[in-house]
């Protein structure tokens, strides 16, 4: 990416910043490629990025949101957007992905995040690796991260001591209805 396109993307992450709806709906070639037939997200993906965007203005409290519904309605692309949301518009993000077993989390959590990231505007400036997206900026490949980290009841440890201070931190619980509570309560 030459310095007047990077210039470009950086400004338009700094413009949506506390906007995940915009950066969903400006982040990707709607309509085109792999997403022809596609205009956007579908409405209740839309109200949830938008009700983010509301308590993002209102809220200084961890935001959550829980969604239940059947499958094949999208719930892990919303999970895709909203973790290359949250590391492409704010420095150094630290996160944490986790889903009721390590096949969900693998082969389609993480492989749908694989999918948009490599469709975002945002793709050149962030590796996605088998087990994290992190910064291709050298100087912030270790602060500026979300990693895939299953759970289990015998190590909760891996749970504790996210820390971020002063900047963004998500933790996103893919299928968390299966998810036992001792890993909640870390």
């Amino acid at each position: 990416m030459n310095k007047k396109d990077l210039d470009l993307v950086t400004d338009w992450c700094i413009k949506c910043m506390d906007d995940p709806l915009s950066f969903v709906e400006e982040g990707f070639d709607w309509g085109r490629g792999e997403l022809i037939g596609f205009d956007g997200p579908d409405k209740w993906q839309r109200d949830i990025l938008l009700s983010i965007k509301k308590k993002l203005l209102t809220v200084s409290q961890a935001i959550q949101i829980a969604v239940a519904s059947g499958h094949g309605i999208g719930k892990s692309s919303i999970v895709a957007w909203l973790v290359l949301w949250a590391i492409s518009t704010r420095i150094d993000t630290k996160g944490v992905v986790t889903a009721n077993t390590e096949n969900q989390l693998k082969l389609k959590t993480w492989a749908e995040l694989a999918k948009w990231h490599r469709l975002c505007l945002t793709r050149e400036l962030f590796e996605c690796s088998a087990t994290s997206l992190y910064s291709k900026d050298k100087n912030h490949e270790k602060t500026w991260r979300i990693d895939m980290v299953p759970w289990s009841e015998n190590n909760t440890e891996a749970f504790a001591g996210l820390h971020n201070q002063g900047r963004r931190i998500l933790m996103i619980y893919d299928e968390a209805s299966s998810i036992p509570d001792v890993i909640w309560e870390v």
